[in-house]
This record gives C-alpha cells, sequence and structure tokens, in this order.
C-alpha cells in the first residue's frame, strides 16, 4: 500500500500526468485505505456532482453577460443590484473533470464560453 501512496505522490509532481487520472490513482488508495469521506469527493470529481453532494465553492466560475450593441458592438451588461448580477454571472460547474477540461480545452481558440442554465437555478 505505500508503495501505492508514494506513486501516487510522485505522480502529483509530474506535470504531465492528467488531473483525471491522479482522482482514479487517489479512488484506489482511498478505497484499499478506507478514507470514504476523500473516496466521495474523488468519486464526484471524476463522475460529476449529481446533487447529493454540494458542489465545493472552488467549481464556481464568474461570467461577464454582454448584449450587441448595433453601433457599438458587444458591451457588458452593467447590474445595479449586485445580487441579481451575481444569479447571471456566477455558475458552480458540476460536470466530471474530464468533461470540463475537454470544454475549456474547445473553448480555449474561441474568445467566449455560452453556457445555458435554466432560469430558477
Amino acid at each position: 500500500m505505500a508503495g501505492l501512496v508514494l506513486e501516487l505522490q510522485r505522480d502529483a509532481l509530474n506535470a504531465t500526468n492528467l488531473p483525471s487520472d491522479l482522482l482514479r490513482k487517489a479512488l484506489v488508495v482511498c478505497r484499499k485505505l478506507g478514507v470514504t469521506d476523500i473516496e466521495r469527493w474523488v468519486s464526484c470529481e471524476l463522475n460529476g456532482y449529481d446533487g447529493s453532494i454540494d458542489i465545493p465553492a472552488y467549481r464556481e466560475v464568474q461570467g461577464q453577460i454582454r448584449v450587441k450593441n448595433p453601433y457599438h458592438g458587444w458591451q457588458p451588461l452593467h447590474f445595479e443590484d449586485e445580487k441579481l448580477a451575481d444569479i447571471f454571472t456566477k455558475r458552480k460547474i458540476g460536470q466530471s473533470i474530464g468533461n470540463w477540461k475537454r470544454t475549456t480545452e474547445r473553448r480555449r481558440l474561441v474568445q467566449h464560453c455560452t453556457y445555458h442554465s435554466p432560469m430558477n437555478s
């Protein structure tokens, strides 16, 4: 078991390893050691958050709402109410780490990302 933990530590220091690979190895370590709280977190990171556990704060992203002005192009939409601004500009990302990585890689060449959300979320 110590060998697997040392291997995980070594892999974590290697920048070429994918987060999803490290998480899979961490899941094995957690199961073997019986560390259920960390195992649950790792499982959510790998498979996505299904609503049975709160999405961690570090998975919150913030964007900017823009409107298309026919004379000046895209312009930021300003909100007077900060709570309303947060509703429209902040989202917690519950996707699996692999899915989120693929999404961000596809969007890297484009300077924006569209995220559709129900109005009541």
